[in-house]
């Protein structure tokens, strides 16, 4: 009789955790951005629709995503790849104002970051994390995982302004399903990302430096 109260209490559990793991598919910082791994090519996801190739990195946007950061207007987030490989995720932020906050927010989850003119960055196990302000007032949160992809100096340095990567959207640009194309990599309908939660969940799985 206990044993089978066990099982049953187990069963529960389980039923109980499975909305909430179907309705979360983020992924750690340290494996990827979102829905998407590093080292991944998301040429051949479904959604994603490429901006322009800029020093060889190729830069995308993703039609499904619905990214919040809320008090620090609304991002838009752009996925750079080498080789057919991603390694960097940079959201332009369109509130400028709110540096020193997010920034304030940033060091309580990973610490003191490491100021470098105008920019702070941090070292996140396998990512790099920099803020820096941008241009039209603006700001640009940017995350790099060199490791996921074979790039040289130059690719590293390959920094589109969030401004500049802005005027490459479509006029009607919304975060909506893309077209269906081929027969692509079955995924959710959208990738819903609170920000900072998201980096707050990720934390505990990370050692955090600062460089």
């Amino acid at each position: 009789m206990v044993s089978m109260i066990r099982v049953m209490v187990a069963a529960l559990a389980l039923l109980v955790a499975m909305p909430c793991l179907a309705a979360n598919p983020q992924k750690p910082l340290s494996k990827g951005f979102g829905s998407v791994n590093w080292g991944e090519d998301i040429s051949k996801k479904q959604g994603f629709m490429k901006l322009r190739t800029d020093e060889g990195v190729d830069y995308y946007i993703f039609l499904r995503e619905q990214t919040k950061a809320s008090g620090f207007g609304r991002p838009t987030v752009f996925y750079g790849q080498s080789g057919g490989r991603l390694y960097a995720v940079h959201l332009r932020l369109t509130d400028g104002s709110g540096f020193d906050a997010l920034r304030l927010e940033l060091e309580d989850i990973y610490g003191k970051g490491k100021v470098s003119g105008k920019s702070v960055r941090w070292r996140v196990g396998p990512v790099r994390v920099k803020l820096s302000p941008d241009q039209g007032g603006t700001m640009k949160l940017s995350f790099y995982n060199p490791t996921a992809a074979s790039i040289t100096a130059a690719q590293r340095e390959a920094e589109p302004s969030g401004d500049e990567l802005a005027k490459l959207l479509p006029e009607d640009y919304l975060p909506i399903k893309g077209p269906n194309l081929g027969a692509p990599i079955k995924q959710p309908d959208d990738t819903g990302i609170d920000l900072l939660p998201y980096l707050r969940q990720g934390r505990k799985l990370l050692k955090v430096k600062t460089n």
